[in-house]
Order: C-alpha cells, then structure tokens, then sequence
C-alpha cells in the first residue's frame, strides 16, 4: 500500500472470509476430525480404559456399522459440526481479519516490514483467534468424543 487508508468493511469483509472458507472446510472435514477425537480419546472416560480400535480405518469403519454415517447426535458426519464450524467461525475470523491490522500497527503503509513483523501480526492475529475460540473448542471435542 502507498500510504492510502483502506476502507473500513475491509476488515468486516476479510473476517466473514476467514469465517465461511474455514466453516466450509469444517463441515467437509469433520468425519476426520471424529476418527481423530475418538482415536485420541479412547482408553479414558466412560468405556473403562479400553482400547477400541486398532486404526483410523477400524475406527471409521466401526463408527459407521455402530451409529451410521449422517445419524442425528451420533455416526461419523454430523458429532459437534455446529460447534467445530463455531470454532472455525470463531478462530478463523479473528486469525484472517485481524492479520492486516495488526500488520498495519506494525507499519506495514509504510512500505516493507519485513519478516519479523509479518510473524508478530501473524502470532498475535492467530493467539488471539485461539483465545476466543478454546470454549467452542472444548464443546465440539466433547461433542464428538460422547457421540454414539
């Protein structure tokens, strides 16, 4: 940029971006994230220490036969997908939209700032996304973890 001030819906605009790519890729994703909460998780809590699955294949596989694919509060699809694309929404959202303005308070309208800024806009941009979104984080891990 040459010294000019953005218009202020940039900031609005590039935080709905992050927000509806990331909740996207959440929905599509989420089966995966199931498979990988449910094998981090086994061992513990209700099922008494057992081990329940031998594989991420197993695990799937034994997801689907047990509780469907698209079941309602179960299966493999749908276990804490409001809550996983909240915490997209969330994180997401603050980690795009706050990158270019903490960029800018690091002088970037002045021209280059090099690499240390950018990687000071970029870890303070994404702590703060991750700040605000460890509650959804929490709740779609549980979410998905007593499914079924």
């Amino acid at each position: 940029m040459s010294g000019q001030k953005e218009p202020s819906f940039v900031v609005g605009r590039e935080l709905a971006a992050g927000a509806i790519a990331n909740m996207v890729s959440s929905a599509l994703l989420n089966p995966c994230d199931v498979v990988k909460i449910r094998l981090q998780t086994q061992g513990t809590g209700k099922v008494g220490g057992k081990i329940l699955y031998a594989s991420t294949i197993d695990c799937a596989r034994q997801i689907v036969r047990q509780e469907g694919i698209f079941a309602r509060w179960g299966g493999l699809w749908f276990p804490g997908m409001a809550a996983s694309m909240l915490r997209e929404a969330s994180y997401s959202s603050f980690r795009f939209g706050l990158y270019t303005p903490v960029k800018r308070l690091c002088g970037a309208d002045k021209g280059d700032v090099g690499l240390a800024a950018k990687v000071a806009a970029g870890a303070v941009s994404g702590a703060t996304g991750s700040l605000l979104a460890v509650p959804t984080d929490v709740v779609k891990i549980r979410f998905q973890r007593e499914a079924g």
